[in-house]
């Protein structure tokens, strides 16, 4: 079950790439996020999970959209890597509660079709759908009540989730190769896998080791950006 995300990846690139088309824009650009984990079946914590939870982020987005001559519909590929800036839990925007030392980096993954409109106009619109992929690393030192004493405790978790994404936008073109684009995308996971171990430093040291699906998964991102390219 693990392989199939990937092998469906793999056809979809081939798919993608199988014949180079003439007509090519590859941007990068300005990025902020927020996902959003509408439900998650997680362990009982204080938290409410009826009240959004998630992260705000900024980052670097790269998009490729590829086109036949005078053709509307083509191929559209995107990655973005970022780093989370605010936490979301139960509705609040605040920082993260976590000490130094802690580090967590976020990526998304677009794959599928790309449309756009055809007009004379330096302004045009343009949009992709396809399969969305979420990816998380975090490593996480914070304190912990245990055994009514509190305890700098380390987390060491990998999330992947997958869904269905798109994106909506408006490319201005200065000349005949130079562009600028401006867009949101929006996507919803509703598969997560996770990898989480956390470690408390009691003699013994005491391991909690979590593997597998999350039952009952369901999140939502909304990614606008503002990106510079070049067509060719």
């Amino acid at each position: 079950m693990k392989c199939i995300p990937i092998i469906l990846l793999f056809f979809l690139s081939a798919i993608v790439f199988a014949k180079e088309n003439k007509d090519v824009w590859w941007s990068l650009g300005f990025e902020g996020v927020v996902y959003s984990f509408v439900r998650e079946d997680l362990p009982e914590t204080p938290q409410n999970e009826s009240k959004p939870n998630g992260t705000l982020s900024l980052g670097l987005k790269t998009q490729r959209y590829s086109f036949k001559p005078d053709k509307k519909l083509g191929s559209w590929l995107s990655f973005s890597f970022r780093i989370p800036r605010k936490a979301i839990v139960e509705g609040e925007i605040g920082p993260f509660d976590a000490l130094e030392g802690s580090m967590q980096v976020l990526a998304d993954l677009n794959l599928g079709l790309g449309f756009r409109t055809i007009n004379n106009s330096p302004i045009s619109f343009y949009g992709g759908c396809g399969v969305h992929v979420y990816f998380s690393y975090l490593n996480a030192f914070t304190m912990m009540e245990v055994l009514s004493t509190n305890t700098e405790t380390e987390i060491l978790q990998y999330d992947l989730a997958l869904g269905i994404g798109g994106e909506l936008g408006m490319k201005i073109d200065f000349g005949r190769k130079l562009f600028m684009m401006t867009g949101t995308g929006l996507a919803c996971d509703f598969y997560s896998y996770q990898d989480s171990r956390v470690d408390i430093p009691f003699n013994p040291p005491i391991v909690f080791k979590t593997k597998g699906s999350v039952p009952d998964y369901m999140a939502l991102s909304l990614s606008p950006h503002i990106s510079f390219g070049i067509q060719y």
